[in-house]
């Protein structure tokens, strides 16, 4: 049993290492971090097992059944490849090249793909504590070609490893960083338009001429050694005006600040930097 565990881990680290997992989970923790929830999807093609990286737009739940966060009935809508989708059901190869090209989303004439919708009903636990009534199939959206037939679904979970930034109080899906920090990105968008334009109109040297003043304006220039004749009493005068106000420019990095906070993340971290002074022990 020992060996035969070593040989189970050997296998696993080996279909990780073939479909590049570590690498997709780091994908789907970004995903959550920007819409909520990141999933990896766990299948079979051509008698592998194969992970892939799943947009959270492609799942499709029902929302009243999902308000406590376990839907029964799932839903992935994809736009696949028709040659890739040909090699996986080589038996439907004449009814997938039947099937409408996808035109909801691209009028490219370059790409040749059809819309596949994949649904799991999940079943409920007899008796004896196995699952039992689950569904599954696969099947065209454009001309209802049945890939999959419906099968048994044994399993009490969908095939998806699922990554949830922030699990809402209900409802299925989560919440990301990027909406838990998207009041003060307005702000700070505010706040940098500001110094932006401040700096704009006043962030430059100006020149006062009087009315009275015998001064071309063409001879005050950038050049270096230019020389800048005038006649009468009144002679150029050279400003630089504050742009902004110190205070504006502080308030940028207050809000930055709290952002971080609110991801829990130090600027150090995000940054790769370590403390001054703080060195490793033995």
């Amino acid at each position: 049993q020992q060996r035969k565990a070593k040989k189970l881990n050997q296998y696993e680290e080996g279909n990780y290492y073939e479909n590049r997992t570590y690498d997709l989970g780091g994908l789907a923790f970004r995903d959550a971090e920007i819409w909520g929830d990141g999933f990896i999807g766990v299948m079979v093609r051509n008698n592998k097992i194969r992970h892939e990286r799943v947009l959270m737009s492609e799942i499709w739940v029902d929302e009243v059944e999902a308000q406590y966060g376990f839907p029964r009935n799932m839903h992935r809508v994809k736009d696949v490849d028709r040659e890739e989708l040909a090699g996986y059901f080589k038996d439907k190869r004449t009814e997938i090249f039947k099937a409408s090209k996808v035109s909801d989303r691209t009028n490219s004439t370059l790409s040749d793909m059809v819309k596949v919708v994949e649904s799991w009903h999940l079943g409920s636990e007899n008796e004896k504590g196995d699952c039992e009534g689950g569904k599954h199939a696969i099947a065209l959206v454009s001309n209802g070609t049945m890939l999959v037939d419906p099968e048994e679904w044994e399993y009490p979970f969908f095939p998806f490893a699922r990554v949830s930034y922030c699990p809402r109080p209900t409802g299925y899906w989560s919440q990301g960083l990027c909406e838990q920090l998207q009041g003060n990105q307005i702000e700070l968008n505010k706040e940098t338009l500001h110094i932006q334009r401040s700096l704009h109109l006043a962030g430059s040297v100006k020149v006062l001429l009087h009315n009275s003043s015998k001064i071309v304006q063409e001879t005050v220039n950038n050049e270096i050694g230019g020389i800048i004749k005038w006649g009468g009493t009144q002679k150029p005068e050279y400003i630089t005006p504050t742009p902004i106000h110190p205070l504006y420019l502080e308030n940028p990095k207050a809000i930055r600040a709290r952002m971080f906070e609110l991801a829990g993340v130090s600027e150090l971290s995000a940054g790769g930097k370590k403390p001054q002074g703080l060195d490793s022990g033995r």
